[in-house]
């Protein structure tokens, strides 16, 4: 469990999951950020994104970022 980007990103990086939930609206780097940077960086767990934000840009943002579904 991370309680900011910067976390997610280090945690995504250095272990093994099953599946990663993101938020949007995380401090310091926000979720689009940490989906795209774990994606350069070849990370390949399925990711889910997880928010309040239910305008159709913002999904089509967090799909091209890398996210593999999105659900508000």
């Amino acid at each position: 469990l991370a309680d900011d980007g910067q976390k997610a990103l280090f945690l995504l990086q250095e272990h093994t999951y099953d599946l990663a939930i993101i938020d949007i609206g995380l401090p310091i780097i926000d979720g689009f950020e940490v989906i795209q940077k774990a994606r350069k960086n070849d990370v390949s767990v399925p990711i889910l994104i997880l928010t309040a934000r239910d305008r159709w840009q913002e999904k089509v943002e967090g799909l091209d970022a890398g996210a593999d579904d999105y659900l508000t």
